[in-house]
Order: C-alpha cells, then structure tokens, then sequence
C-alpha cells in the first residue's frame, strides 16, 4: 500500500488548539507583556522556535532553566495585544482570522519575526480587500516594507479613486514618502488643485501632531506638485493661501509664474505634465506637445 497523508478535522483542530493552548496559562514555559498596558499572555517556546527563526533566535540567547517558573517575561510595548494573538493564531493553528484594523500591523509583526507564510496571507487579504477605507494603510504598508507588488496594487486603486481617497482620514496619516510615492505618477485622476488642496489637509494635520511648521513637513513633497498646470488666476489664489502658511517655496511659485510670463516651452519637466484627472485650461497650450 502506497503511503499517503490523510487529513484529520482541521476546524476541531484549530478549535481545540485556540481553547487548550494559545494563550492558556497551563504548561506554557514563556509569557510576554504586550502593548502599552502590558498585557499578559502565555505561550510556549517550543512552537514559537518551531515556526519562527526569530524566536528561535531569542531563546537562544537565554537559557529555557532562566525563566523556570515563567517569572521573566518579555515585553513588547509596541505591539497591540490583538495583533500579537492573531499571530499567535497562526503559528499554533496555521491559520487566523484578519480584519481590515489589524492586517497591515500583522504583516508587520511577520516581517519581523520571519513568519512568512503569515506575510503571503496578510498581503493577499490587503490586496484583495482594497477599497477607499483601507487603500492608504495599504501604499503605507507597502512603502514601510519595500512590498512591491503591494505598492503597484495599491497605486493603482488610489489613482482610479483620488479624489475620495485623498479626503479620507487614513490619508492624513501617510508618511511623506509613501505620499511621494503616489504624487510622483501621471496617471492620478485629480485635478491639480484638488493634489494643492489635499497636501496642504495632510500637511496642517501632520503639523499639528508633530508641532513641526509645514513647510518642514511637506519639503519632499510640495516639489512634486505641479503648479504650472493651474491658470493664472488659480495660481494667485494658491499664492494668497501660501502667505498663511508657507508650505510653498518661493522659488516654486516663481517658476510657475515664469512659465505662465513667458508663454512658451520649459524644459522636459514632471512639473507641467499633466495627469490623468487634470482639467483642460487655455494656459495648457503653452505646454511641449510630449506633456500634453
């Protein structure tokens, strides 16, 4: 007779498991404390160092007969109580359930402990769950952890859905690079006041939080909009705006009043290409015809 693997009920498995063994108190030899109010939660050293070289790692570098009695736990201030269950989840079950609020952190927590087949999970449910609510925590996932595939995904969503997304809260909370990552392609469909608008939402609120002034903030940023693509008279009221707050050089505003004066060709620049969302204006015909 041929050997063969046979299957038992993975559902009463993952049942049992979750009831006897993840985070229960009984036999566990390894507790850690996990977030800012450092919740306690039990685990044992020989299935975490079996599916992780990480943990396998860090056990090794304290002998099993130091914690004797559980009394030496380790603490992880920075992971939310949730998202380290969840993890717990899969390595004890090989499987777990996720949630929009808790994927993009998971993959973080499997990229640092080299949970991989956790990692391909979390990034096909953030892929696959795309919508206006989730996409800017997903480019943010994908730029933090040099995710390729996410970030064309995820860029892609957010260009066919600028407007919305870039009034959404979630994009208050993008990093300056993962915002550079979106303003720098052509095929945004926004309008150019609609990108003035939403950098400077992104750059009040970030300015708040960090009592950083905006123009610090946004210094990698603002260069990457394009204002040559407004009219004149667009243009004057952006200027009056940026009296207030200065997120804008005056250098930049001053080249595009240059292109708007001379009325003729620049220099192959991203700065007068149009995008995909930009509305038609007259001044646009000053523009070289590969830019239009």
């Amino acid at each position: 007779m041929e050997e063969k693997l046979v299957r038992g009920d993975q559902t009463a498995f993952y049942s049992l498991m979750r009831k006897r063994c993840i985070n229960h108190k009984d036999y566990s030899d390894v507790m850690f404390l996990v977030g800012p109010q450092r919740q306690l939660v039990y685990a044992h050293r020989c299935f975490l160092a079996a599916r992780s070289e990480a943990f396998r790692s860090l056990f090794s570098q304290q002998p099993i007969h130091a914690v004797a009695g559980r009394d030496a736990p380790y603490t992880l201030p920075d992971v939310r109580p949730e998202v380290f269950l969840t993890a717990l989840d899969y390595i004890y079950s090989n499987c777990c359930t996720l949630t929009p609020d808790l994927a993009a952190d998971v993959l973080s927590l499997s990229i640092e402990y080299s949970l991989d087949g956790l990692k391909r999970l979390s990034l096909r449910y953030l892929m696959d769950g795309l919508s206006e609510q989730t996409a800017c925590d997903v480019l943010q996932a994908a730029v933090s952890h040099a995710q390729a595939e996410m970030l064309q995904k995820s860029l892609e969503f957010i260009t066919k859905n600028a407007v919305s997304v870039m009034r959404s809260d979630r994009f208050q909370e993008l990093s300056a690079e993962a915002l550079g990552a979106l303003l720098r392609g052509d095929s945004l469909e926004a309008d150019e006041l609609d990108v003035i608008n939403a950098v400077r939402r992104w750059s009040r609120s970030n300015s708040l939080i960090s009592n950083r002034q905006m123009k610090d903030l946004s210094s990698s940023v603002v260069p990457l909009i394009r204002l040559p693509l407004l009219s004149p008279e667009e243009l004057k009221k952006v200027e009056e705006e940026n009296k207030k707050d200065g997120m804008i050089p005056m250098e930049q505003m001053a080249a595009a009043w240059r292109f708007h004066a001379l009325k003729e060709n620049t220099p192959y620049s991203y700065s007068t290409c149009l995008r995909v969302g930009t509305k038609q204006r007259a001044s646009h015909s000053y523009l070289p015809s590969e830019r239009k």
